[in-house]
Formats: structure tokens, C-alpha cells, sequence
């Protein structure tokens, strides 16, 4: 912890956002070496910000009570100052490799820390880089209207069709599909997670994590997304936010569509089944069990 007098100055190459939640000013800063997010309230950004190196703590404390009207704690200084040198923040010359541990050993503290485990598999931040620019439609009013209506048909369907929604649903639970739900359960997911990380790319922000995580012993996949911190537009926060969500609402829509369509016992295609196709009839039996499910629809 740095002595009253030898406060080294905030480093230079942090990034710093703006923003206000709940009426109050918040500032976010970015460490570039570590990639690591800190919020900084207004007194300890103002703080922080005063630590340029050659101020005395007094001037600081004389600042801080013109500022804010109250007087702060030379104590309080000193713990807050001695925080921020923990984490690396401030200009001691260390490494990045330094800075990295120095980070790790303060941050990473805590009660049930041994139960959250993160694995990070890949860096995505030049794929999404990429392909953000070339899947611009997907950011659009347009697609958001798609979804929209899908979702409503998707509902309607469901409703309607919930008799033969649930016994297919019930099909599909057996032991020999159990390999094809978990893939696409596992497709889903690792598409709601590109879809948080393509967000924030599309907005300007970078993603240099993706993986696994394991919270209390349950695996999860995670993608970072901290720079999205960094948007002064909440619009563009809450977007990164419920970008995975609204992609899975996406899926499930258009697959409740495309379920109704294709479904053999659909009535147009119902009609199919029931003609003569290449010398082909159905079945009694089967002819009788859609006709059946037919008349249980209608009723």
C-alpha cells in the first residue's frame, strides 16, 4: 500500500466510459492489459482521477470536500488508494504479466470461489469482428418484426395444436433421441451465447472470451461481453443483453412454423398422404389415426 506520500498517478492507457443508472453518474474503466471491467462510483472516480503523480493527498481531501460538501477520512484515502495499487491501476511500471496476477490474486477472492470455474476455450474477437459488418440484416427493424410475428404464429400454433404439440413432444423423450436433443440443445445455447458476442461486436465492442464455465459442479458456456459496459447508449447495453434470448425466440417461432407446415397431418398435406402416390396408398390404420386427430383438432 502506497504511504501518503508516494501516491503514483492512475495509469494512462485505461479506458473510461461514462453512463448514469438510477440518476446516478457511473463511470466504467477498462483494463486493456487485462481486459478487465471496474465500476467506479462519482467520489471514487473523482478520486482516481486526481492521482496524477505529483498531487499531495492533503489537496485531494481539499478537493474532494469543495466537490462533494463533506469531508473524506485521510484513512479512507489511503484503503482506496491502496486498493487501486492492488488491482495494477496505477502506474508502478510492472509488466503486463504483473499487472495479470496482481489483478488475479486481488480480484479473485471470495466466498464459493472454488465452485466457479471458468474455462476459456477461444478467442473470438476476429471472427466477430468480421462477420458482425456482414450480418447486418439481423440488427434491423426488419428482423426484429420477423420475430415478432413468428413468435405471435408460434403461440397461435402451439394454442391450437397444444393436443398435438404435447404427444410429439412426448415422442421425441426416448432413449435413442436423447443424442440428437442434446445436439440441439447444445446449438442452441452456443448460438445464444454468438449471439450476445455479435451484439456487442456490431456496436463496436470486442469479445475475447468464449468457453465453459462450471457453477456449482453445472456446466454452462459463457461468452464475455464486459466491453458492452462501455456503450454510453443503454439501448445498446440492454440489446447485448437480450440478444440471446431474443435469438432463441427466434428459433422457437420459426421452428413452431416450420413444424405446422411440414407436419404430415396438416390438412393440405393430410390430403397427400390419403392419394394415390405413385401406387402408393397409406395404411387403413394410419389413414384412420390422422382422419381420428383430424376430427379431435376441429373439436
Amino acid at each position: 500500500m502506497p504511504t501518503p506520500l508516494e501516491y503514483p498517478k492512475l495509469r494512462t492507457d485505461l479506458v473510461v466510459g461514462e453512463m448514469t443508472q438510477k440518476g446516478e453518474r457511473v463511470y466504467v474503466v477498462k483494463d486493456p492489459v487485462t481486459r478487465r471491467i471496474f465500476r467506479f462510483g462519482e467520489t471514487e472516480y473523482f478520486i482516481a482521477r486526481a492521482l496524477d503523480g505529483a498531487i499531495a493527498p492533503d489537496e485531494i481531501l481539499s478537493r474532494f470536500r469543495a466537490a462533494f460538501g463533506v469531508a473524506l477520512p485521510s484513512e479512507k484515502l489511503d484503503a482506496f488508494v491502496g486498493r487501486l495499487d492492488r488491482l495494477g491501476l496505477l502506474d508502478r511500471g510492472l509488466s503486463a504479466k504483473e499487472i495479470v496476477r496482481s489483478q488475479r490474486e486481488t480480484g479473485e477472492r471470495g466466498a464459493g470461489r472454488g465452485l466457479y470455474i471458468k474455462l476459456k476455450t477461444i478467442n473470438p474477437d476476429a471472427f466477430f469482428s468480421f462477420l458482425a459488418p456482414r450480418i447486418g440484416f439481423f440488427f434491423t427493424r426488419y428482423f426484429v418484426l420477423i420475430t415478432i410475428l413468428l413468435s405471435i404464429a408460434a403461440l397461435g400454433i402451439t394454442v391450437a395444436d397444444w393436443r398435438d404439440y404435447a404427444e410429439q413432444a412426448q415422442r421425441l423423450l426416448r432413449l435413442g433421441t436423447i443424442p440428437a436433443l442434446l445436439i440441439a440443445v447444445i446449438a442452441v445455447i452456443a448460438l445464444h451465447e454468438f449471439a450476445h458476442g455479435l451484439t456487442c461486436a456490431h456496436y463496436g465492442g470486442h469479445v475475447y472470451e468464449m468457453g465453459f464455465l462450471l457453477m456449482y459442479l453445472l456446466p454452462a458456456f459463457y461468452c464475455n461481453v464486459s466491453d458492452a459496459w462501455l456503450f454510453e447508449d443503454k439501448r445498446k447495453r440492454l440489446w447485448v443483453s437480450f440478444a440471446g434470448v431474443f435469438l432463441q425466440i427466434f428459433i422457437w417461432g420459426a421452428a413452431a412454423v416450420v413444424w405446422r407446415i411440414v407436419d404430415p397431418e396438416t390438412p393440405l398435406l393430410a390430403r397427400d398422404a390419403e392419394s394415390p402416390q405413385e401406387g402408393i396408398r397409406v395404411s387403413s390404420f394410419e389413414g384412420d389415426r390422422m382422419a381420428a386427430r383430424r376430427h379431435r383438432r376441429r373439436g
